[in-house]
C-alpha cells in the first residue's frame, strides 16, 4: 500500500536528525515528496500535529529555505 503524501511528509520530518544543521527538514526535500507540501503540512496542522517552518539565515541574509520541524503531536 503507498502511503499518502502526507504521512510521508510527518514520517520524514519525523525521522530526520534532531542534531541536524538547521534542525529542521529543508523546504526542498519536502518538494520531492510533494510540489504542493505546503497543503499537506497544512493538513497536518488541522490533524493537531504542531510544525513550525523557519527561515534559514546566512550570512545575514535569507536563503529561501525554510526548514520544517515537529514541536508536538496530536493527543
Amino acid at each position: 500500500m503507498k502511503l499518502s503524501q502526507s504521512t510521508r511528509i510527518l514520517n520524514k520530518i519525523k525521522s530526520y536528525p534532531k542534531y541536524h544543521l538547521g534542525h529542521g527538514v529543508p523546504n526542498y526535500k519536502l518538494a520531492r515528496i510533494a510540489l504542493n507540501y505546503t497543503m499537506r503540512i497544512s493538513d497536518l496542522r488541522r490533524d493537531g500535529y504542531g510544525i513550525v517552518a523557519e527561515l534559514e539565515i546566512r550570512n545575514g541574509k535569507a536563503t529561501g529555505t525554510y526548514r520544517y520541524r515537529l514541536v508536538s503531536e496530536p493527543k
